[in-house]
């Protein structure tokens, strides 16, 4: 947790404009998002201990995740028969996965990606390396019923899709293709739950009770009445990461996040680039009634000024717009002593 809140806080106000779906050239997907083999491995184990259902999913069966976090997300959320889709984006790279469900059962899952071969520690550096991988994954996923699968390689990137039908396909065969060609689905990292993949994109953040140890200490009396904080990193220049917010009696009304990002460490590679696609998902992001999001592009790095007004905004469709790396999933995450001490324990502190 603390390392995806850690990259999460630097990343944020980029992944919750470049998450938005729609715009962009193309998008991929999946389980496939890991950036190194060691990550392959452990979600492979993953995948391994909980893909251990047998035959494909018949629409009358109940299939159910053993366990739950706190601050799940309540599974009847989920009930009768629905979609949903998470967008995560950063920079270039972007991830888009949707599920049907019904009764918080997963039916089908289509995974939509785009990636840069350059990616550092990636498994495709070159396209040759890609083809070399991708090519023999996606002509055996398309060789089980239910499953469409498509690879596109561009110069320097490629574009993934895959569709999944779990009411048609052999889950046994699918697991064997897991475990032979190292790809994973969330769908069955999940056992088919539709409440644990909510969590997975949308994580609970700490609890008074679950919150690790933090230096910080809070007099009881700091975040009462009206007031505005301001944290920055020791390690991360100010110019180019600082967070604002905004509360009433502890609760936060608003938050801003000032980043500045280099494009090729978003890899973009190029101004132009970085304009054509990060353009269109600015502007998804300022039509949702609640968050304001402004973008300067300069000749070798951009400026984002991402806020949220969270007494205006959907939480529903702010979570799903961030595709996760936005940090409050509902209401009650708004607790400025909560996230206080997260911060701390992140090694932030308050700019006075």
């Amino acid at each position: 947790m603390k390392k995806f809140l850690s990259c999460l806080l630097v990343a944020v106000a980029v992944s919750g404009i470049a998450a938005c779906s729609g715009g962009n050239k193309n998008a991929v997907s999946s389980t496939q998002a890991n950036n190194n083999s060691e990550s392959d491995k452990e979600s492979l184990s993953n995948s391994e201990s909980k893909s251990d259902s047998s035959g494909s999913i018949a629409e009358g069966d109940s299939v159910m995740s053993d366990s739950s976090c706190a601050g799940a997300v309540n599974n009847s959320k989920f009930k009768g028969e629905g979609t949903k889709t998470y967008t995560i984006g950063y920079g270039f790279n972007m991830f888009e996965y949707t599920f049907t469900y019904k009764d918080n059962k997963v039916l089908s899952e289509s995974e939509h990606t785009i990636r840069r071969y350059r990616v550092e520690n990636f498994l495709h550096p070159s396209k040759e390396d890609a083809e070399e991988r991708l090519k023999p994954e996606i002509e055996t996923l398309n060789a089980l019923e239910g499953i469409t699968a498509t690879v596109v390689f561009n110069d320097d990137y490629y574009v993934k899709d895959i569709s999944i039908d779990y009411t048609k396909t052999d889950i046994d065969k699918l697991a064997e293709v897991q475990k032979e060609k190292h790809i994973h689905f969330t769908s069955m990292e999940n056992n088919f739950d539709m409440t644990a993949i909510e969590n997975q994109f949308i994580p609970p953040r700490f609890t008074k009770k679950s919150s690790p140890k933090s230096t910080a200490k809070y007099s009881g009396t700091e975040f009462s009445g009206k007031g505005t904080k301001v944290y920055i990193h020791p390690d991360i220049p100010e110019t180019d990461l600082k967070i604002t917010f905004t509360y009433e009696d502890n609760k936060v009304l608003s938050e801003s996040i000032y980043t500045k990002k280099l494009y090729y460490d978003d890899y973009f590679n190029s101004k132009e680039e970085a304009e054509e696609i990060l353009t269109p998902l600015n502007e998804k992001s300022n039509s949702i009634e609640g968050v304001t999001s402004k973008m300067t592009f300069n000749d070798d790095h951009y400026i984002t000024d991402y806020t949220v007004d969270f007494t205006k905004v959907d939480f529903d469709k702010l979570a799903e717009t961030n595709g996760g790396y936005y940090i409050y999933s509902d209401e009650s995450d708004l607790n400025m002593e909560d996230i206080y001490q997260e911060l701390s324990f992140l090694g932030y502190v308050e700019k006075k």
